[in-house]
């Protein structure tokens, strides 16, 4: 998961006195589901 957070660039380091990665800002985040027709490659978003 701390793989993916980087990879999006979160900004989390590693924090040695708690032994944990720690968000060095406040931060949002939000996810998506969206419909796919079989066959299609083509992304429907879902509006929440």
């Amino acid at each position: 998961m701390i793989k993916i957070t980087k990879e999006l660039d979160a900004p989390v380091e590693y924090d040695d006195i708690i032994q944990s990665y720690v968000y060095t800002e406040e931060v949002g985040l939000a996810f998506r589901f969206y419909k796919k027709k079989r066959g299609d490659n083509k992304i429907q978003h879902v509006l929440c």
